[in-house]
């Protein structure tokens, strides 16, 4: 399984990529923005291909674009309509919430990050 990390602040992300590689998953991409994450995906115009992803964890406060955006936007993709995104959120507040689901997600892991939680969904 392959899951894409994208989370601007370095610290978040070293403790999602610790806690998903000592639960044994090996194939983790970080990205610190979505356009870094859609360079990942291949969503960037750029001429690399796409990597295989098969789970996105998204922060929903970021620079430039906010994870809600960046999830539309993937989700626009056909090619990426069935991949599941999960934010990773400070913001619980249930109008967030709902809009990120509108945007695609389908659930949310609050910050700070608890172990169980993240692996359990």
């Amino acid at each position: 399984m392959s899951i894409l990390i994208v989370d601007d602040s370095a610290d978040d992300r070293i403790l999602l990529q610790a806690i998903l590689s000592a639960a044994g998953y090996e194939n983790i991409l970080a990205a610190d923005s979505a356009a870094a994450a859609f360079r990942h995906l291949g969503l960037d115009g750029g001429k690399h291909g796409a990597a295989r992803v098969d789970l996105i964890l998204m922060d929903i406060l970021m620079p430039q674009m906010n994870g809600i955006e960046a999830c539309r936007q993937i989700k626009a993709a056909d090619r990426f309509r069935d991949i599941p995104i999960i934010m990773v959120t400070v913001k619980t507040d249930p109008v967030d919430l709902q809009l990120a689901f509108a945007a695609g997600a389908m659930d949310y892991v609050a910050k700070p990050v608890n172990k169980v939680e993240l692996l359990t969904r």
